[in-house]
């Protein structure tokens, strides 16, 4: 399989199509022209993609996150609060 990396306009035309699919009127506002080339080419990825098969995640997902967790210091500061995610809500 051949490699390619996405140039700057090809970024530009997959959030263009993005941004249009999740806009409720259907008009999305373009700051830099996108050629329609680079549109049917993120269109043919786009499809590509979502052609893909998606994997289900490994059974024990849920217990190996925790089990991290854990790992990890009880405590953390973020932006001056202190956090406690084992502490229960007053």
């Amino acid at each position: 399989m051949r490699r390619r990396k996405l140039k700057e306009v090809d970024m530009r035309a997959i959030d263009l199509l993005l941004d249009h699919a999740n806009t409720e009127t259907g008009v999305t506002r373009v700051t830099e022209s996108v050629p329609p080339k680079n549109i049917k080419a993120a269109k043919k990825l786009l499809s590509l993609i979502g052609q893909m098969k998606a994997e289900e995640p490994p059974h024990d997902l849920l217990a190996r996150t925790l089990a991290r967790c854990g790992e990890r210091p009880s405590t953390a500061t973020v932006s001056g609060l202190n956090i406690n995610p084992g502490a229960r809500p007053a």
